[in-house]
């Protein structure tokens, strides 16, 4: 099931938690190369990518 914003829910859920319980600064994600969604999915959130690599690139989220 795509296009129901249940990735996205899920995302911005764990970034809170990260942000308030953990208190954490950044995050960073890495994706495969050729998965489009998820990488569109990072941007939609704020992730911005810093890094490609053979197999994947790095996405950044500074949440302070």
């Amino acid at each position: 099931m795509t296009g129901k914003g249940y990735a996205t829910a899920a995302l911005q859920t764990l970034i809170a938690f990260a942000r308030m319980d953990l208190r954490a600064t950044d995050i960073y994600a890495g994706v495969t190369h050729g998965n489009r969604r998820s990488v569109t999915l990072l941007e939609r959130v704020g992730f911005l990518p810093v890094a490609d690599f053979n197999s994947y690139r790095r996405f950044h989220l500074r949440l302070a």
